[in-house]
């Protein structure tokens, strides 16, 4: 006797049994756990960059301004903090 020759002779078997392993399988399919967001951990970009002598305000016009327009042509950046320019004189962090 072949493996299929009890299914062919009893069609509605068969198909109650196919029923109940789709059953089975979509209940199954429901008890799987599954979290809405994984967990990632995105890249960061930190700059520090010093330029001694200079004053806060010289600072964030010659250095931190075209370092943050640079940092705006990045694609796909979602957040940016914004520099903090009074660390030292003549020091800022992006």
């Amino acid at each position: 006797m072949n493996l299929s020759g009890p299914f062919i002779k009893r069609p509605v078997a068969t198909m109650l049994l196919s029923l109940a392993i789709m059953l089975l399988g979509g209940v199954s399919f429901g008890l799987l756990p599954v979290s809405p967001l994984p967990q990632m951990d995105f890249p960061v970009i930190v700059v520090q960059a010093s330029l001694p002598g200079a004053s806060p305000e010289v600072m964030a016009s010659t250095v931190a301004t075209p370092l943050e327009r640079s940092f705006g042509a990045i694609r796909r950046q979602h957040h940016e903090q914004p520099f903090q320019s009074g660390l030292d004189p003549g020091h800022s962090a992006i």
